[in-house]
């Protein structure tokens, strides 16, 4: 149980945290037990860029359709279905309203989950975010060889 509170540390209610912030902080930790089980609990951290209103309801976007179409999803293993509810969530932002407020060039949406199941993690980053693993006492940083590239993107 000690690796889900160091997880959540960080994490603010709405009500706490800046209003021009544009993160979007999840942890779903399912009780149904086919879902715990088979899918595990989901933290996920969805950054811009760019900041206000318009980027925050992107980055909700992109953490609402993850969250959904991960759990949705029972065709394949952790790995492929992370992959699948990434891609699925950026052709979500791709034709969202929120994608003109986010300016044009790379895309400035950046992921970092990681999926924690029995004795398993799972990490994940897109684009501009950063997952560190503290392990011991070594700090090993995961970031995506691609941090130019992040949401919306037409090759994720």
């Amino acid at each position: 149980m000690a690796h889900r509170i160091q997880m959540k540390l960080g994490v603010l209610p709405d009500a706490e945290r800046a209003t021009d912030s544009p993160d979007t902080a999840l942890h779903i930790e399912p009780r149904i037990g086919a879902q715990t089980r088979g899918k595990g609990h989901l933290y996920l951290l969805v950054t811009s860029r760019v900041p206000g209103p318009k980027a925050r309801e992107a980055t909700r976007l992109v953490a609402d359709a993850i969250r959904s179409e991960y759990y949705y999803d029972e065709s394949a293993g952790i790995r492929v279905c992370l992959v699948k509810a990434i891609q699925v969530a950026n052709k979500r932002l791709t034709h969202a309203r929120e994608k003109g407020a986010l300016g044009t060039g790379p895309g400035p949406i950046g992921v970092a989950l990681a999926v924690v199941r029995d004795n398993e993690l799972y990490v994940c980053t897109v684009g501009p975010a950063e997952a560190y693993l503290n392990r011991g006492a070594r700090l090993s940083t995961l970031p995506d060889p691609h941090r130019d590239r992040g949401l919306p993107s037409s090759e994720v």
